[in-house]
This record gives structure tokens, sequence and C-alpha cells, in this order.
């Protein structure tokens, strides 16, 4: 289960659509149009440093409280990491659907969400650490 919420997060910040808006000049509307669903591999320098700071803060912000994910930063802290206010903006969307989402599985089974955070956080880390060895 730990796992099945790891995925329906990874695909939620991720949004595995490939459908990007390279042009620096408009605003993304979803997280498919963000730096974020750009493979590693082809993003530029500049790219792969927002994606990570993008990442290093939903790490720390992120927070299980009554049951429910929510963001426990606040759009100065986005911008003073170097992140666009639109990112805090989509987050916050997100989590409020991925919420929507969880409260129907939590009826049907016990979910432990505190436990899953902590899962993710630790991949989360590990991937950072990868990332960072290897430039």
């Amino acid at each position: 289960m730990k796992n099945l919420i790891f995925l329906l997060i990874l695909v939620v910040l991720y949004a595995c659509d490939v459908n990007t808006n390279s042009t620096n000049d408009q605003t993304p509307k979803s997280w498919k149009e963000t730096v974020m669903v750009i493979p590693d591999d082809q993003a530029t320098p500049e790219e792969l440093k927002l994606k990570n700071t993008v990442l290093k803060v939903i790490g720390e912000g992120v927070a299980v409280e009554n049951n429910q994910f929510v963001l426990t930063l606040d759009k100065k802290h986005f911008k003073n990491c170097g992140i666009p206010e639109v990112y805090y903006d989509l987050l916050e969307k997100e989590l409020i659907e991925t919420n929507r989402a969880l409260e129907t599985m939590m009826k049907e089974q016990d979910i432990d969400l505190k436990g899953a955070l902590v899962d993710f956080k630790v991949n989360l880390t590990k991937h950072l650490q990868q990332l960072e060895s290897k430039e």
C-alpha cells in the first residue's frame, strides 16, 4: 500500500505527460507544462537546477496533518529558493486533488499517509543524492 501511495505522489508531481511548454515567457498551467516533466538527461543545467530545487522544497514542505497532505511552506519561501510562485499554486492544487483521491481510497482501506510520506522523503533524498554525485 505504501508503494501505491508513493507512486500516486510521484505521478502527481511528475505528471507523466511529456507535453512540455519550453518557452520561458509563458506561465505553466499544470505540472505537465513545467520543467518537472523534462527527463534529466534532456534538461538544461538551469532546468535541472530548478527541478532539484523544487524536489528539495517539496521534500521539506509537504507534511501530513489530519490524515491529509498539506504544504507547510508559503509562496515567499518558494520565491526565496528561486522557484517561480506558479509552482506553489500548482503544488497546492495537486495536493488538494491527491487528498480527494486518497479520501475515497481511505474509506475502502486503511492507509498510513505519514508512513508513506516518510518513505517518499527517504526515496527523494536518495534520488537527490544520486543526482548530486553525478554532477
